[in-house]
Protein backbone atom coordinates (compact mmCIF):
# COMPACT_ATOMS: atom_id res chain seq x y z
CA UNK A 1 0.00 0.00 0.00
CA UNK A 2 1.41 3.34 -1.09
CA UNK A 3 1.51 6.18 1.42
CA UNK A 4 1.24 9.84 0.45
CA UNK A 5 1.75 13.08 2.31
CA UNK A 6 -0.52 16.16 2.04
CA UNK A 7 1.67 17.81 -0.62
CA UNK A 8 1.53 14.72 -2.82
CA UNK A 9 -2.24 14.49 -2.40
CA UNK A 10 -2.53 18.17 -3.37
CA UNK A 11 -0.41 17.60 -6.47
CA UNK A 12 -2.49 14.56 -7.51
CA UNK A 13 -5.91 16.13 -6.95
CA UNK A 14 -5.33 19.83 -7.64
CA UNK A 15 -6.95 20.69 -4.31
CA UNK A 16 -5.27 23.10 -1.88
CA UNK A 17 -3.20 21.59 0.90
CA UNK A 18 -5.22 23.40 3.57
CA UNK A 19 -8.46 21.84 2.25
CA UNK A 20 -6.86 18.39 2.08
CA UNK A 21 -5.60 18.75 5.65
CA UNK A 22 -9.18 19.44 6.80
CA UNK A 23 -10.64 16.53 4.86
CA UNK A 24 -8.16 13.93 6.10
CA UNK A 25 -7.80 15.18 9.69
CA UNK A 26 -9.75 12.15 10.95
CA UNK A 27 -7.51 9.59 9.19
CA UNK A 28 -4.74 7.64 10.84
CA UNK A 29 -1.25 8.71 9.72
CA UNK A 30 2.28 7.49 10.28
CA UNK A 31 5.30 9.74 10.66
CA UNK A 32 7.29 10.26 7.49
CA UNK A 33 10.55 11.98 6.58
CA UNK A 34 11.06 15.58 7.75
CA UNK A 35 8.12 15.40 10.15
CA UNK A 36 5.50 14.87 7.43
CA UNK A 37 2.50 12.65 7.98
CA UNK A 38 1.90 9.81 5.53
CA UNK A 39 -1.59 8.50 4.76
CA UNK A 40 -2.78 5.32 3.05
CA UNK A 41 -3.32 6.51 -0.54
CA UNK A 42 -6.59 4.61 -1.13
CA UNK A 43 -8.24 5.88 2.05
CA UNK A 44 -6.85 9.41 1.76
CA UNK A 45 -7.85 9.88 -1.89
CA UNK A 46 -11.34 8.62 -1.14
CA UNK A 47 -11.62 11.08 1.76
CA UNK A 48 -10.28 13.99 -0.31
CA UNK A 49 -12.39 13.39 -3.40
CA UNK A 50 -15.63 12.20 -1.83
CA UNK A 51 -15.91 14.30 1.30
CA UNK A 52 -19.43 14.41 2.65
CA UNK A 53 -20.73 17.87 3.46
CA UNK A 54 -24.00 18.92 5.07
CA UNK A 55 -25.60 19.09 1.62
CA UNK A 56 -24.16 15.85 0.17
CA UNK A 57 -20.88 14.62 -1.22
CA UNK A 58 -18.19 16.99 -2.40
CA UNK A 59 -18.76 15.91 -6.02
CA UNK A 60 -22.50 16.61 -5.68
CA UNK A 61 -21.78 20.01 -4.21
CA UNK A 62 -19.42 20.84 -7.09
CA UNK A 63 -22.00 19.63 -9.64
CA UNK A 64 -24.76 21.77 -8.08
CA UNK A 65 -22.44 24.76 -7.98
CA UNK A 66 -21.63 24.31 -11.68
CA UNK A 67 -25.35 24.01 -12.54
CA UNK A 68 -26.06 27.21 -10.59
CA UNK A 69 -23.29 29.04 -12.45
CA UNK A 70 -24.65 27.84 -15.80
CA UNK A 71 -28.16 29.00 -14.82
CA UNK A 72 -26.78 32.38 -13.76
CA UNK A 73 -24.97 32.84 -17.09
CA UNK A 74 -28.10 31.82 -19.04
CA UNK A 75 -30.20 34.30 -17.04
CA UNK A 76 -27.70 37.11 -17.57
CA UNK A 77 -27.60 36.34 -21.30
CA UNK A 78 -31.40 36.37 -21.51
CA UNK A 79 -31.53 39.72 -19.70
CA UNK A 80 -28.82 41.17 -21.95
CA UNK A 81 -30.74 40.08 -25.08
CA UNK A 82 -33.83 41.88 -23.78
CA UNK A 83 -35.89 38.68 -23.65
CA UNK A 84 -36.46 38.86 -19.91
CA UNK A 85 -39.81 40.12 -18.69
CA UNK A 86 -39.50 42.25 -15.56
CA UNK A 87 -41.08 40.53 -12.56
CA UNK A 88 -43.14 43.61 -11.67
CA UNK A 89 -44.75 43.69 -15.13
CA UNK A 90 -45.49 39.96 -15.12
CA UNK A 91 -47.08 40.16 -11.65
CA UNK A 92 -49.14 43.17 -12.73
CA UNK A 93 -50.32 41.34 -15.85
CA UNK A 94 -51.26 38.23 -13.88
CA UNK A 95 -53.09 40.32 -11.30
CA UNK A 96 -55.04 42.04 -14.04
CA UNK A 97 -55.71 38.76 -15.85
CA UNK A 98 -56.89 37.06 -12.64
CA UNK A 99 -59.26 39.97 -12.00
CA UNK A 100 -60.67 39.70 -15.53
CA UNK A 101 -61.23 35.96 -15.18
CA UNK A 102 -62.84 36.45 -11.77
CA UNK A 103 -65.15 39.12 -13.16
CA UNK A 104 -66.12 36.91 -16.08
CA UNK A 105 -66.91 34.01 -13.79
CA UNK A 106 -68.96 36.20 -11.44
CA UNK A 107 -70.87 37.61 -14.42
CA UNK A 108 -71.86 34.05 -15.39
CA UNK A 109 -72.37 32.89 -11.80
CA UNK A 110 -75.98 31.71 -12.05
CA UNK A 111 -75.59 29.95 -15.40
CA UNK A 112 -75.06 26.24 -15.94
CA UNK A 113 -71.51 25.52 -17.03
CA UNK A 114 -71.62 23.84 -20.44
CA UNK A 115 -69.57 23.94 -23.64
CA UNK A 116 -71.42 26.97 -24.99
CA UNK A 117 -70.82 28.99 -21.81
CA UNK A 118 -67.15 27.98 -21.67
CA UNK A 119 -66.71 29.07 -25.29
CA UNK A 120 -68.48 32.38 -24.55
CA UNK A 121 -66.18 33.07 -21.57
CA UNK A 122 -63.06 32.22 -23.58
CA UNK A 123 -64.24 34.37 -26.51
CA UNK A 124 -64.79 37.28 -24.12
CA UNK A 125 -61.24 36.86 -22.83
CA UNK A 126 -59.77 36.62 -26.34
CA UNK A 127 -61.56 39.75 -27.54
CA UNK A 128 -60.83 41.81 -24.45
CA UNK A 129 -58.66 44.93 -24.66
CA UNK A 130 -55.60 44.72 -22.42
CA UNK A 131 -54.95 48.38 -21.54
CA UNK A 132 -51.44 49.39 -20.63
CA UNK A 133 -49.92 46.07 -21.64
CA UNK A 134 -50.06 46.18 -25.44
CA UNK A 135 -50.36 49.22 -27.66
CA UNK A 136 -53.64 49.76 -29.50
CA UNK A 137 -55.18 46.47 -28.43
CA UNK A 138 -52.58 44.53 -30.43
CA UNK A 139 -52.92 40.96 -29.19
CA UNK A 140 -49.80 39.65 -30.92
CA UNK A 141 -47.83 40.59 -27.81
CA UNK A 142 -50.34 38.71 -25.66
CA UNK A 143 -49.99 35.65 -27.90
CA UNK A 144 -46.20 35.81 -27.63
CA UNK A 145 -46.45 36.17 -23.86
CA UNK A 146 -48.84 33.21 -23.69
CA UNK A 147 -46.52 31.05 -25.80
CA UNK A 148 -43.54 32.07 -23.70
CA UNK A 149 -45.36 31.37 -20.41
CA UNK A 150 -46.52 27.98 -21.68
CA UNK A 151 -42.98 27.07 -22.79
CA UNK A 152 -41.58 28.16 -19.41
CA UNK A 153 -44.19 26.14 -17.52
CA UNK A 154 -43.49 23.05 -19.62
CA UNK A 155 -39.73 23.52 -19.18
CA UNK A 156 -40.13 23.81 -15.40
CA UNK A 157 -42.51 20.82 -15.40
CA UNK A 158 -45.41 22.88 -13.96
CA UNK A 159 -47.62 21.70 -16.82
CA UNK A 160 -47.34 18.82 -19.24
CA UNK A 161 -47.15 19.13 -23.01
Amino acid sequence: MKRLNISELAELTGIERRTIRQRIAHLEAIDGPSGSKLYDSRVALRAVLATTTASGSYADTQRRLMEAKIQQVETQTTIAKGKWLPRKDVLELFGYFAGVIRGNLIRHEDKVLNDALINEILTDLREMHWPGFFDGGDKSGMMELGKWLYAECVASKHVSK
